[in-house]
């Protein structure tokens, strides 16, 4: 409850709720809403360029 409270919070404030270390498994539900569904694909196709 507190955590999507502060992601919300994050997002209403043109913050982001992840910086250098990542997202997490914890916040990742709150990814999409924060950064939109465009920037998400975009993470998801370099990170499947990059990974192996």
């Amino acid at each position: 409850m507190v955590r999507g409270q502060l992601c919300a919070d994050a997002a209403a404030r043109v913050g982001v709720i992840s910086r250098e270390h990542g997202i997490g498994q914890a916040k990742r539900a709150y990814l999409e809403a924060n950064l939109g569904t465009t920037a998400v694909e975009a993470i998801r196709a370099s990170k499947r360029a990059l990974e192996p």
